[in-house]
């Protein structure tokens, strides 16, 4: 098998461990804290390695929140949240939520972005 192959298998592989994905959630959820950014807490005995259980965080995906016409100021204030995250993880702890697509945020009423879906994860020494 290629190497490009080989990273495709792993990745998807990696993407249906829940018991990983258990571990990336408690380490963002203990270890980041920036301003305006919420990450569940994982339930350990409610998870397993097929099964992910946090608490309930509540906001819309992108999409459906841009449909409510939010102001400028509170786009940019989530924008720059994301950022934030980004560069804290990155630069910061050393890593990276590797899949940051629209469906892993949540945007909430009272303007924080919740980070979900962490089973994609890096530590930037294994790049």
């Amino acid at each position: 098998m290629n190497s490009a192959a080989l990273e495709i298998e792993q990745r998807l592989l990696e993407e249906i461990d829940y018991f990983l994905e258990y571990q990336n959630t408690l380490w963002f959820y203990e270890n980041v804290k920036i301003k305006g950014l919420l990450i569940p807490k994982p339930i350990r005995e409610y998870s397993t390695g097929v099964v992910l259980t946090t608490e309930l965080l509540e906001g819309q995906h992108l999409e459906p929140w841009l449909k409510t016409n939010p102001d400028q100021s509170s786009i940019d204030h989530l924008a720059q949240v994301m950022w934030d995250t980004f560069a804290y993880c990155f630069f910061e702890m050393g890593k990276m939520h590797s899949d940051p697509n629209p469906g892993n945020y949540l945007f909430t009423q009272d303007k924080c972005l919740g980070l979900i879906d962490l089973a994609a994860s890096k530590p930037m020494n294994s790049i």
